[in-house]
């Protein structure tokens, strides 16, 4: 039996695993929350492990090294518990409790099951309640420096030091719970930002990883935020593109849908269109004024969606014709449910970004960006404004200098991208191949962000690389299939 350190409680699980589930272990890892003071303020992670349902003591377990975002959570959190099911465990099914491995489930400090956990209701509340106003620039972010502020204000007054939220930090959490567990080695899967916390633990500790598994790559060298009016822009040209190569959708909708879209949110410019919601915090109507922003925004928070990927061509054709239900729907389920159902941990993000990228941002070429794709203007430069007002607010120190550079990665890497992924798409992983001793890589057709939950095949693929890090793992027939992409043109 494996003994663990005194960092680590075992404790019942607080939701409720049916009888055809592996067994799950429970517990919480208790870390200093500044490391160079031991002995004051810890933070405390809960944490599962799904066993395997055979065990075999030669395989090193695989650790979720948190979610996205950052602030985005793994969805463990405790008061969530009637939210968890089987997709807990089941996109890891074969590379880990098939394949005698145990899974670990953990989220990064001050996001989502972490304690204290940074989130910012003053920021969603503010933003709910603007749904229903046009507000200039200048109000609006009078608006967010007073949320911000607000929020900033609430962690200070509960002895929260938000300067010790960021990646290094995180991975060392890795290292704390690797040891308090007892193993002398993990394997690390992370998916979007939590691709940048694997990386950064393997940088910092190369011994005590095996292999990487890196999902929708976000190494520490991009430049997100100068690269964001692009990446925008093309998230939404790569969908339009796919639906003019299709007859089908091309002969229904596709014919100049790009144009259109440019001269629809140039007349929301001038014309916001109002639309009516169902909230999807109490359920009563709310009035949303659709500005070319929260058009846009709306628009491109679907594409993560790969379901809604198929009809996006038919609402954007509809909506360009004048149809408000669809509209509404759109705004509804990709504007409105983010901000009131929010995945991101506000504060968090905040603390992490704000470290580890915007020091880095060069402002100058990020807007000149904007003229390369003229109507990300409607959504970037706003962004633009935010970001800066979040960074000067929340005012913590900024990552090493030398953290954007790229280094040598000994350990094996696996990199899975999503052909249509609109924020971490293929060419991210450049940077890493470029600099890793073993790597192998695969744009997964079809697929957004986030291969492992879409795909067995990536699953079965990632049991053949952890089963021997060193060998080719695209070994099963699945890999070479390029699934069927059928547009909605009814």
């Amino acid at each position: 039996v494996r003994s663990y350190s005194n960092d680590i409680v075992i404790k019942e699980c607080w939701f409720a695993a049916k009888d055809d589930w592996p067994a799950t272990e429970c517990g919480s890892l208790k870390v200093p929350e500044d490391y160079s003071n031991p002995q004051g303020r810890q933070v405390e992670f809960p944490f599962i492990i799904i066993r395997a349902l055979e065990q075999n003591e030669s395989t090193v377990p695989l650790v979720v090294a948190g979610g996205g975002g950052p602030g985005g959570a793994v969805g463990i959190t405790e008061t969530d518990w009637y939210t968890i099911d089987d997709s807990l465990w089941v996109n890891w099914y074969y590379s880990t409790i098939d394949a005698g491995r145990d899974l670990i489930l953990i989220d990064n400090r001050g996001v989502g099951s972490s304690l204290p956990r940074l989130d910012c209701v003053e920021v969603e509340s503010a933003n709910m309640s603007l749904l229903d106003k046009e507000l200039d620039q200048s109000e609006s972010i009078k608006r967010a420096k007073e949320a911000l502020g607000a929020c900033r204000h609430k962690f200070e007054y509960q002895g929260i030091d938000i300067s010790q939220y960021h990646v290094i930090n995180a991975a060392k959490d890795l290292e704390g719970l690797r040891i308090g567990l007892g193993f002398d080695q993990l394997n690390v899967y992370g998916i979007s930002y939590g691709t940048r916390v694997s990386l950064v633990y393997e940088r910092l500790y190369p011994a005590s990883v095996r292999a990487l598994i890196l999902d929708g790559i976000y190494p520490q060298s991009v430049r997100a935020y100068e690269d964001d009016p692009k990446r925008s822009y093309e998230a939404i040209s790569r969908v339009i593109e796919k639906c003019r190569q299709d007859d089908r959708c091309y002969s229904r909708f596709g014919k100049n849908l790009n144009v259109r879209l440019t001269e629809y949110l140039e007349k929301l410019e001038t014309s916001p269109v109002t639309v009516s919601v169902t909230s999807p915090i109490d359920y009563k109507p709310i009035d949303v004024i659709v500005t070319p922003d929260v058009f846009f925004d709306s628009l491109y928070s679907a594409v993560y969606d790969e379901g809604m990927i198929a009809y996006l061509p038919k609402y954007l054709y509809a909506i360009f014709e004048g149809n408000t239900d669809y509209l509404a729907e759109l705004v509804r389920d990709y504007y409105v449910a983010g901000i009131a159902v929010d995945t991101v941990d506000i504060g968090a993000y905040a603390s992490y970004a704000c470290f580890d990228e915007f020091p880095f941002m060069d402002m100058t070429a990020a807007r000149e960006q904007l003229k390369a794709y003229p109507f990300q203007h409607f959504s970037n430069e706003k962004a633009f404004d935010y970001i800066k007002l979040m960074c000067d607010v929340w005012d913590v120190p900024a990552a090493p200098a030398d953290f954007k550079e790229s280094y040598w990665i000994d350990t094996p890497v696996l990199i899975y991208s999503g052909e249509l992924d609109p924020i971490t798409p293929a060419e991210l992983a450049k940077p890493v191949t470029d600099n890793a001793r073993k790597s192998w890589e695969m744009v997964w057709p079809n697929i957004s962000h986030g291969v492992m939950i879409s795909s067995t095949c990536a699953d079965l693929t990632a049991e053949a690389f952890l089963r021997n890090p060193e060998s080719d793992p695209f070994v099963y027939e699945c890999s070479d299939e390029k699934p069927e992409f059928v547009f909605e043109v009814r």
